[in-house]
């Protein structure tokens, strides 16, 4: 029989039964060597079995050095313990001992408090999660603002998604009141916000401001960018924003830009001209017609990128009669829901209007000069037809009036130009790259003021290019396609570009893009189909491809990929009623 030279023996019982001893004699006042006391109330503790389960005491009696008020009393040390209930301590020494602790409506809240100050961190992840769980419109704003300070994104994401729903509740509260600035900012920005309508929202940001208006009235500025003036009622914006004294000593820049969009829908994009979702209206990207396969097709499709599960649709309606076959056309979104059509190979007068709210196309006045490979852009009641060709390159710009249904020539650009971009941007029409009348691509960029009917030569892109797209975010133009392999971005309040991103990943090192679409759409930039071409020498073929730039993270992805391989087509961004 061999003989053991060792053995390892482990008696499992033994911490539970170290654990219920101590507990028998805290009871009993055996050994006690430290008093916790709340409001009146004794706790007789031992100073190991706390601090083996609180970072707090474990820290405070290592260093001997407590912030509490404390004194020696027959040779134990009295602590008296702030900002924690008799009732909250209670749990949590008898948690020390037990291990165990029963967390309630009730008591919840109380606990985590006590917990998070003791540094207590399993029952500040059992009260975190038990919050998380049973969330209410009463205890949401309480829970952002602890689930943020104590790093539990879990339940800032639940109690945020209750907030948002029950805003028009929620936003009476004094808890609101009692929000900073960014908490603020996290639910009136946010597009799924429940108010019962923007002046809802207008109201709980004054009353927020007014609250503390010495510290709060100048940051009212910064809050009032996230309110979507330009969706108040006209009638109430003129007796209760346009008049208000703070709102004209720090916002009327915003008072403008409302004024604005109730004179021309449409002509601003920025985050506060975006319908939330409440209103039943989403932002719609909508291609339109384009070449598949080296044939023209009559095909709409559109694309709700706020949808949780997002895909391209087809539109039962085609392009009308001569559309359906028409090449090198021009398309641009007037107002919030229609898209006018001009020119094209086929019939280069042309022009149409599609409705989306009626599915249905009408023939316009026909431009008054024949073109294609030409722009178009809307601002302040007209739609401006830009360059082109058909004989040669025109210099040439026609605008439409909405009011009067007549075209009639406008100032004609500084130099001629095809295959460009157009767009808009704080209250500009901008004239992007393109060929000049020597058919060589071109970096230049010309803006249109409408006041004085003038041109302006501003900041040149980083590289020529043709056949390209251009869509605006406030104050910022987005820029590609054109054989570039970057995604540009140009800063109109300070005329100057930067490269934001590279249009190229690990599959397809070399990747180039042209005659694609692009469409601003939820704050993000959405560049559709396209042209591409892998490699130095590879040919160019249509893509799927929809590509996603986010400004705020500078993320580019390709995303929901389209039907069909698709290039040469309009791409705009509508409303859209979504149910």
């Amino acid at each position: 029989m061999a003989i053991l030279t060792s053995l390892e023996f482990c008696h499992a019982p033994h911490a539970g039964e170290v654990l219920r001893t101590l507990q028998e004699m805290r009871r009993e006042g055996r050994l006690v060597d430290l008093v916790l006391t709340v409001d009146g109330t004794d706790f007789p503790c031992h100073r190991a079995v706390l601090a083996s389960c609180s970072a707090f005491f474990r820290g405070m009696l290592d260093n001997n050095n407590c912030s509490c008020s404390c004194h020696s009393l027959d040779g134990q040390k009295k602590f008296t313990l702030q900002d924690v209930t008799p009732e909250s301590l209670k749990l949590l020494v008898d948690y020390a001992y037990t291990s165990q602790v029963t967390i309630t409506n009730e008591n919840v809240m109380g606990l985590l408090e006590a917990a998070i100050l003791l540094k207590i961190r399993p029952v500040c992840d059992a009260c975190a999660k038990f919050l998380g769980d049973n969330v209410t419109p009463s205890t949401c704003l309480t829970l952002m603002r602890l689930g943020s300070e104590f790093n539990y994104p879990e339940v800032v994401k639940k109690a945020k998604e209750v907030a948002l729903k029950n805003f028009s509740t929620i936003q009476n509260s004094r808890e609101f009141l009692n929000l900073s600035r960014e908490q603020v900012i996290k639910l009136i920005s946010n597009d799924a916000l429940n108010a019962k309508n923007e002046e809802t929202v207008f109201e709980a940001v004054m009353r927020w401001a007014s609250h503390n208006p010495d510290q709060r009235m100048s940051e009212m500025r910064t809050l009032m960018e996230h309110v979507r003036l330009p969706f108040v009622d006209v009638d109430y914006f003129k007796k209760y924003v346009e008049s208000n004294e703070d709102m004209k000593s720090y916002c009327s820049d915003l008072i403008l830009e409302a004024k604005q969009c109730y004179l021309y829908p449409g002509d601003t994009l920025t985050r506060r001209t975006r319908p939330r979702y409440v209103s039943g209206v989403r932002e719609t990207i909508l291609n339109i017609g384009g070449i598949i396969s080296g044939k023209p097709t009559p095909a709409l499709t559109s694309l709700v990128p706020s949808l949780d599960e997002p895909c391209w649709q087809k539109l039962a309606v085609e392009m009308a009669d001569t559309l359906a076959e028409e090449k090198s056309f021009a398309a641009v979104a007037v107002g919030m829901c229609d898209v006018m059509i001009s020119g094209g190979t086929s019939f280069p007068k042309d022009v149409w209007l599609y409705r989306s709210e009626h599915n249905a196309w009408a023939h316009l006045p026909e431009m008054k000069q024949g073109r294609w490979c030409h722009s178009m852009a809307a601002l302040q009641g007209k739609v401006y037809a830009i360059g082109g060709t058909m004989y040669k390159t025109y210099d040439t710009v026609e605008q439409y009036d909405l009011s009067t249904n007549e075209w009639s020539f406008a100032k004609p650009l500084p130099e001629p130009r095809q295959n460009h971009a157009s767009t808009v941007c704080e209250g500009k029409v901008y004239v992007i790259g393109g060929k000049n009348k020597y058919i060589s691509a071109s970096c230049d960029v010309f803006s249109y003021e409408p006041s004085s009917k003038t041109w302006g030569v501003m900041a040149p892109m980083p590289e020529a290019a043709s056949s390209l797209a251009a869509a605006t975010i406030n104050s910022q133009i987005y820029a590609t396609g054109g054989c570039l392999r970057a995604l540009f971005c140009y800063n109109a309040t300070n005329d100057v570009w930067q490269t934001v991103a590279q249009l190229m990943n690990d599959r397809s090192p070399g990747y180039v893009l042209e005659d694609c679409g692009i469409a601003a759409c939820g704050n993000k930039v959405y560049v559709t189909g396209g042209k591409t071409r892998v490699g130095e020498r590879g040919k160019l073929r249509g893509t799927d491809t929809v590509w996603c730039y986010d400004p705020e993270d500078g993320d580019l992805s390709d995303v929901w990929p389209m039907p069909f391989k698709l290039h040469s087509h309009g791409c705009v961004t509508i409303w859209t009623h979504v149910d």
